[in-house]
């Protein structure tokens, strides 16, 4: 095992995102007290800024091409949904894409975009079409949790997604077929789960938890 440090901006550098050719990396880092997205080539050079408006930039998520980036940016109302955008590589003027409650992920053939929206006071795993719009229900998150962090499996068969049960300390991961009509498979239950990605086979999930550190704050997390 080796490690390579890539980024060295001021302040908290996170929510990191791998390009599909594995030359490039997305992540956040603050510029003036607001988050914004940067891009960085792994084999070195300056990193790029490609969001500057004033807001906050989150969870930052590759196209199937590498060409652009899709990003959260939370309501500015304090309201349940905020809004996707996408912004090329390259950076430029951003679109908007969708109403969302959280983050999003894009299928590896490019066709869709999962994210959750919120129907009668409780989330909804949906996805995007890219070809021409459309929104189409998957299933419903737990009742009374607060649905995050959405994830294609790698052939896009299955997304697994982070719930937290609001006022609880012990949260899940769930796994739900991409085709509407399938109730979600409880996975994990542990505490403080932070990011979820899927094994390149498809057969199981990496994710970190404080689950058995004994320090309260700031915790240990493992993989």
């Amino acid at each position: 095992v080796s490690f390579q440090r890539l980024t060295d901006l001021v302040g908290v550098n996170e929510s990191p995102a791998l390009s599909p050719d594995g030359r490039m990396v997305a992540y956040v880092a603050p510029v003036h007290g607001r988050q914004q997205i940067w891009i960085r080539m792994l084999s070195g050079g300056a990193p790029l800024r490609v969001t500057h408006n004033d807001d906050d930039h989150e969870f930052p998520r590759w196209t199937r091409d590498g060409s652009s980036v899709v990003y959260y940016t939370r309501p500015a109302t304090g309201g349940e949904s905020g809004m996707l955008w996408e912004v090329s590589a390259l950076g430029g003027a951003p679109r908007p894409l969708v109403s969302s409650t959280g983050g999003a992920d894009c299928s590896h053939d490019g066709r869709r975009i999962a994210m959750f929206q919120t129907t009668d006071d409780r989330a909804e795993l949906v996805t995007l079409s890219r070809e021409d719009g459309r929104v189409e229900r998957i299933a419903y998150g737990p009742r009374g949790c607060a649905c995050e962090s959405p994830r294609w499996s790698p052939d896009d068969r299955f997304i697994v997604f982070h719930t937290r049960g609001l006022g609880r300390f012990v949260e899940h991961l769930h796994v739900v077929p991409a085709v509407g009509g399938h109730e979600p498979t409880r996975i994990v239950q542990a505490s403080a789960i932070r990011g979820v990605s899927w094994l390149r086979d498809g057969s199981g999930v990496v994710y970190s938890s404080s689950a058995g550190s004994t320090v309260p704050y700031p915790s240990t997390f493992n993989l």
